[in-house]
């Protein structure tokens, strides 16, 4: 005996067929998420795991202790163990009683603006820092000659924009400054 075929299936099937060539939607595009979103989601359990970067956190450390805290100690290490991070800190030594009397409110704020995990605080005991005259700065720039002024004017002579032949020879000036005088043998 020989099969039958099943008409209604293959009616149903053609005319399923026949609508869709003459229903044919335009694809839905949708644009791909943002890349920070993914990197983002990628990152997040690393840097829980891993910490924050002594960087990040000098950056804003004012920000995440207060000022008078900051004027007091700096970040100087992270170093993380199996039940979570030690934070090492530089501070000079007589401020190590007031960074031990605070360390519960820093380990506190470290962790909300981090989210890593801190365990303890050790401090590095520094030598207190010089204050610095205001105005002056760490290392006072020299005189340029006018030899050297014009070394560097002559050396821009190529550029045709003055704009940028300005900023570059103020540019040139500032570095020729900051470095010591180069004397003739």
């Amino acid at each position: 005996m020989s099969e039958q075929p099943n008409w209604k299936r293959q009616i149903t099937e053609q005319a399923a067929i026949a609508r869709l060539e003459a229903v044919r939607t335009k694809k839905r595009w949708s644009p791909a998420s943002p890349l920070h979103v993914a990197l983002h989601k990628a990152i997040t359990p690393i840097l829980r795991e891993h910490g924050p970067a002594v960087g990040s956190l000098e950056a804003r450390w004012p920000e995440i202790v207060g000022p008078q805290l900051a004027k007091l100690c700096q970040p100087a290490r992270l170093v993380p163990s199996k039940t979570g991070h030690t934070l090492f800190l530089r501070a000079p030594s007589a401020a190590s009683t007031a960074i031990q009397h605070a360390a519960d409110t820093i380990i506190d704020r470290v962790e909300l603006a981090t989210g890593a995990r801190i365990k303890a605080i050790k401090i590095d005991q520094t030598a207190m820092r010089k204050k610095a005259a205001p105005g002056a700065s760490a290392s006072a720039a020299r005189q340029l000659s006018s030899q050297e002024r014009k070394q560097i004017v002559d050396a821009l002579a190529s550029i045709d924009s003055p704009v940028v032949r300005h900023a570059l020879a103020e540019l040139g000036e500032a570095v020729a400054a900051s470095q010591p005088a180069r004397t003739r043998d």
